[in-house]
């Protein structure tokens, strides 16, 4: 994507939405995201190329159990490798280290792809907890010898599933509020309208 359209992008959703740079530093210190977390995530980049296939395998492996889910994916035309290589992608981001105003765009934008395809909350907060599973028991083999790390490891996945979490759940709600906005002027221009109407009928009898 060339960086002027990416830019564009980033206005429309980080902008629109209000999530600036400080709204970003006060996320990330309301869950106790810190410097430490960055360093501790971005140590397991190698873990997560070594590891990322047989997760976004797993992870899909589950999510395909259900018709529901089978349904969605196939509404999309996407075809399942497609969303796995998405996934992966993902995934590596998780420990790429860089968690600036681009990786909260990205984020912001993947909550509105999951409102475009009609992924309801109800699935896409349950695939977190899914792929949470996933990688923390890697994370358990890699690191079980060294029980200080495993923890700190673990707690930093949870603090950045945790925003990516909130972030989704947003442009979620964001966009059913401008349904809704949207749902309500419908209703009160067609109400004006038949009160127009009805003015007009009253009007012509009574001459």
């Amino acid at each position: 994507m060339p960086q002027d359209a990416k830019a564009h992008v980033a206005v429309s959703l980080v902008d629109v939405m209000g999530v600036d740079r400080r709204d970003q530093e006060v996320r990330k210190k309301f869950v106790r995201f810190t410097e430490q977390d960055v360093r501790c995530l971005k140590e397991l980049e190698v873990f997560a190329k070594t590891h990322v296939d047989e997760i976004a395998e797993e992870f899909y492996a589950n999510l395909l159990q259900f018709d529901e889910m089978k349904a969605i994916f196939r509404n999309t035309g996407v075809s399942v490798e497609s969303l796995k290589a998405t996934q992966r992608q993902y995934i590596l981001e998780l420990f790429s280290g860089a968690y600036d105003e681009d990786y909260f765009e990205r984020r912001l934008r993947i909550g509105t792809v999951h409102n475009r395809i009609g992924l309801s909350p109800r699935w896409y907060l349950g695939a977190y907890s899914v792929l949470a599973q996933c990688i923390y028991t890697r994370l358990y083999k890699h690191y079980w010898f060294r029980p200080v790390k495993l923890l700190r490891s673990l707690l930093a996945m949870k603090k950045i599933l945790s925003l990516d979490q909130a972030l989704a759940i947003e442009t979620y709600i964001h966009a059913l509020v401008g349904k809704i906005s949207e749902g309500i002027n419908a209703i009160r221009e067609t109400a004006e309208s038949l009160a127009s109407a009805s003015s007009e009928i009253l009007a012509a009898t009574t001459q």
